[in-house]
């Protein structure tokens, strides 16, 4: 028999087997957030959401159907994620194959340009090699004048053929730049609120510091933005992060880099002195916090607030340094807001 002493050490040892599988996986969680969406921009914000969501299900008070529903989403949404990247991936593959061709035709266009003409000046060169077989001095004049002429016709010809070539080719040249500034800008471009995603907010940051300028981050987190989309759908959560994100864009000073960080997280770069940024963050704060009416969804009047964490850039701070510092100031003030 199993005395109870053994009994208590068995669900002892399984309760911390349960913690430790628990952990393991709320790990595997936050590291296809950090290590895997980001492959995607595009994509990134959607799955963030849903990883949160997930991760919010699983807790060790959490029933076994919530455990079993959370694993099902998760299967779902590397399925979702792994389909769509492969789409995206397509469409990227299509365009450098379209701009390689249209490469390859101008090319192709100059070098047949180049070698017929090559072979009517050979044919030229060879008839005014010929002219010293000729011993009349007037055939002599005669054949040289004519073979200049052509000679002439040529080059004019072959130099309005080369403009046109040329002005082709600079035409193509100008498409396939700007081809790839809409694929540049589509990649840091979140497609829900049209604002920049997470890579170009980084990048843009990442510039303000090689250029030596004086900014703060502003990083705003939606409160309780997992019960709107429990209670009204993912559709109306949609809604309520683009209201939210062009009432941010709209209070921040043009020039000013915003862009939704992912999930329900927003960031705005503030090029002020420090203090001017906190005395305008807390103006910004309650401009965008408040009452929301989506007219996607009959009118529906929702209250909406965001929990802030403003960090200056400080010399020496690298992009990932100031963003850590704005993120641990938020979690801060949320912790203590609940």
């Amino acid at each position: 028999m199993i005395s109870v002493k053994e009994s208590l050490n068995q669900i002892e040892n399984a309760d911390r087997r349960f913690r430790a599988a628990l952990e393991s996986y709320a790990a595997a969680l936050e590291s296809i957030d950090k290590h895997v969406l980001p492959l995607q921009p595009a994509l990134e914000p959607e799955y963030r959401l849903r990883l949160k969501t997930i991760r919010a299900a699983v807790s060790e008070k959490a029933p076994a159907a919530a455990m079993e529903t959370a694993r099902r989403q998760l299967d779902e949404a590397l399925k979702g994620y792994c389909g769509k990247t492969a789409n995206l991936w397509e469409g990227r593959a299509e365009d450098i194959r379209q701009i390689l061709l249209a490469l390859a035709g101008a090319t192709e266009a100059l070098d047949r340009q180049s070698g017929g003409y090559g072979e009517q000046f050979r044919q030229i060169a060879q008839r005014i090699d010929g002219v010293k077989q000729l011993a009349d001095l007037s055939e002599i004049r005669r054949e040289i004048t004519g073979q200049v002429a052509a000679l002439n016709t040529a080059a004019a010809r072959m130099h309005k053929e080369s403009e046109q070539t040329i002005a082709k080719l600079q035409g193509e040249m100008s498409a396939v730049r700007e081809r790839l500034d809409e694929v540049e800008k589509l990649a840091e471009t979140d497609p829900l609120t049209g604002l920049l995603n997470r890579r170009g907010m980084e990048r843009r940051v990442a510039a303000l510091i090689a250029q030596g300028r004086q900014f703060s981050i502003l990083l705003l987190d939606l409160n309780r933005f997992k019960g709107i989309n429990d209670r009204h759908g993912h559709l109306c959560g949609d809604e309520v992060l683009a209201l939210f994100g062009a009432r941010l864009a709209a209070e921040v000073r043009a020039g000013d880099p915003v862009g939704r960080w992912g999930g329900d997280e927003f960031l705005a770069v503030m090029c002020l002195p420090y203090q001017q940024a906190v005395a305008r963050s807390g103006q910004i704060s309650k401009k965008i916090c408040g009452s929301y009416i989506l007219p996607g969804h009959n009118g529906l009047k929702l209250e909406v607030s965001a929990t802030v964490g403003l960090s200056p850039h400080r010399p020496g701070q690298t992009s990932k340094e100031v963003f850590a510092a704005a993120d641990l100031l938020l979690c801060g003030n949320k912790e203590a807001t609940r």
